[in-house]
Order: C-alpha cells, then structure tokens, then sequence
C-alpha cells in the first residue's frame, strides 16, 4: 500500500470517526478482511473473518462496525450472534497477538507505526459456521477440509 493510502486511512479513522476495511488474498495465506479504528474510536476490539470472498468479508464486517457504533458491540467468545448472517448465528475469538504482524498489516500500521506513542489493540475473529450443517471449526461434526479455508486465530475461551 502507498503513504499516501495509509494517510487516506488515518484522516477517515481520525477526523470522521469511522473505520477502514481491509482484505488480503495474498494466495500464500488465508483470505481475510478485517477492521481498523473500531478500537481507536469505539473502544472496540477490531474485527476480523476468515475464508470469505472479499464482498461477503466486507460486507459482513462493515455490518458488525455498524452494530459496534450503534452501541450494540461487546462480543463475547462461546455466545452465539444471529443478527449478522441471514438463517445462521457466528461466534467470536480472541486472536491471537503473535498473528497481528503478519495478518493485519493496515492495523498494525496505523495502531504501532502511525499511532504516537504506540498502542496495542485487540482483535476478534468473526467465526463462520459450515452452512452444511452449521458447525463450527471446534464442533466434532465440522469438515476436516475447512480447517485451511477457515483457520481460527485464536482461543476460544
């Protein structure tokens, strides 16, 4: 991304009050969209979805930033979220800060880099169930050949 792209990120996080969406397809690494500045103006954990095409991610994360501004944030991991997908609930986990580097680029950018002084910020994962069955990567039932297309960052706890 360009300096001048970044700028464009902070100005909108930082004088509008909203947030930026991301998306990666490197082909090296899971597909992933994620948030920055739910947490610098809402005190919300950023969010992230793996596996998803880049519309449904976007999508789906800019109806969670939404929820998050009206007030209605505070997703807590093993509780189950039926408002964000239509006939299906998703969960949330914590993930894990050892990932943000290589993950996140654009958080990290504007939280450690751009930021002064430096801050860290929390991230969620938006967990997606199978739409086969509705399981989810730690039910026993949930494919063995989604764990590449959906890897989970973190603990759920």
């Amino acid at each position: 991304m360009h300096e001048a792209e970044f700028w464009k990120i902070a100005t909108a996080i930082e004088k509008d009050g909203l947030w930026h969406l991301a998306y990666v397809d490197d082909g090296a690494t899971p597909r992933r969209g994620y948030t920055t500045g739910l947490w610098a103006n809402f005190r919300h954990p950023e969010i992230c979805v793996v596996g998803p095409s880049e519309e449904t991610a976007l999508s789906l994360l800019d109806v969670i930033a939404e929820a998050v501004r009206a007030g209605e944030g505070g997703f807590q991991p093993r509780t189950r979220y039926g408002q964000f997908l239509e006939g299906a609930d998703v969960e949330f986990v914590r993930v894990e800060e050892a990932l943000y580097e290589d993950a996140f680029p654009t958080a990290v950018w504007y939280y450690c880099h751009h930021l002064q002084p430096a801050q860290g910020f929390p991230m969620l994962q938006c967990v997606l169930p199978y739409g086969g069955n509705g399981a989810f990567p730690w039910d026993p039932d949930w494919p063995a050949h989604l764990d590449q297309w959906q890897p989970v960052l973190g603990l759920r706890l």
